[in-house]
């Protein structure tokens, strides 16, 4: 669901974007068009936004008792880098493909980074 009427529905679920609760009765229709999606206005309200998400996915996946190690936290940077950049095409959208995918790599990085710190914690 991409478009609602906040007054009859909301986000829920463990993190604030897994999913769309609508109201009872509330109706839900299949839109025909394109829906174009500035969720930032500069580099630096990416960085803020990607921090935040990375950092309620990163509590997210602690709280399902997921870890990882050294070696797949460069993997999942690494990864999602290439995802964006060239399987997702970031590269034609020239300068701004390029920052994109590094504030998804960077986020990456530092979801997992989190998550290895809050698995440590627990242990220690």
């Amino acid at each position: 669901l991409r478009l609602f009427d906040k007054r009859r529905g909301q986000f829920g679920g463990v993190n604030p974007h897994d999913h769309v609760i609508m109201q009872a009765g509330a109706r839900v229709k299949r839109g025909n068009g394109t829906i174009l999606h500035y969720s930032f206005a500069s580099d630096d309200e990416l960085r803020r936004q990607s921090e935040r998400f990375a950092t309620l996915s990163a509590q997210a996946l602690f709280e399902k008792g997921r870890s990882t190690g050294r070696a797949m936290l460069l993997v999942k940077t690494g990864w999602a880098f290439i995802h964006s950049y060239l399987i997702k095409a970031g590269f034609l959208d020239g300068r701004a493909g390029l920052t994109i995918s590094r504030a998804i790599a960077a986020a990456t990085y530092k979801k997992y980074a989190l998550l290895r710190r809050l698995r440590n914690e627990q242990w220690s």
